[in-house]
């Protein structure tokens, strides 16, 4: 007897960079926070065949890939760990893309063979509405092919939402009658007579 096993693995990973160093509390790392419009996360997911047959038209969807900065880019590799085929990924309306053989022209859909895997890459610049939501980045992402799927794995980023307002009040003093009863002009003035001003 034959015993076919396919099987399809995912992680997820990333890296938070607090571009801005604000002292809200964001952490740059693999465990980090964004506090800022302006971090950004670099994300990365690896799609392997860990089953004893071909996986073909292998399709991964990240919930995060049609809101990337710049491409989503994809480096398959072999069992041995050797770099093969690299290519930037096109991103269809649903946030998944198909792993396609780059050097095949017409962009043929691509095989995992057992123990290759595929790494694909991509970064999420944190914006405003993020931060106002204050709740974390929610990333999902899952992978399939004709012959097996993956469950959904998720990797979240907590934001760190801290609203503060500062107010700040000036003055300056004009002693304009320079009448000699202690009045001075300034910043920290003093006024000693009507028709002395503040501004």
């Amino acid at each position: 007897p034959v015993i076919s096993t396919p099987e399809i693995n995912i992680v997820k990973s990333g890296y938070v960079h607090d571009n801005l160093n604000d002292d809200f509390g964001g952490v740059s790392g693999v465990d980090g926070k964004a506090d800022s419009a302006g971090d950004t996360v670099d994300y990365t997911l690896t799609v392997s065949n860990a089953g004893n047959t071909e996986l073909t038209n292998v399709i991964v969807h990240d919930n995060y890939f049609s809101k990337a900065t710049g491409v989503v880019q994809v480096q398959i590799y072999s069992a041995a760990g050797v770099a093969g085929t690299h290519f930037n990924a096109t991103v269809s309306a649903d946030s998944s893309i198909v792993l396609t053989d780059a050097n095949a022209g017409t962009a043929q859909p691509l095989s995992l063979g057992v123990g290759e895997y595929a790494k694909i890459t991509y970064t999420y610049d944190v914006i405003a509405s993020d931060i106002l939501a204050g709740t974390d980045l929610v990333n999902t992402a899952q992978a399939s092919s004709d012959q097996a799927q993956t469950g959904t794995v998720t990797y979240d980023v907590p934001v760190i939402s801290t609203p503060e307002i500062n107010i700040v009040k000036s003055g300056y003093v004009h002693d304009n009658l320079n009448d000699d009863f202690g009045g001075v002009s300034g910043v920290d003035g003093k006024a000693d007579s009507a028709g002395d001003t503040v501004d």
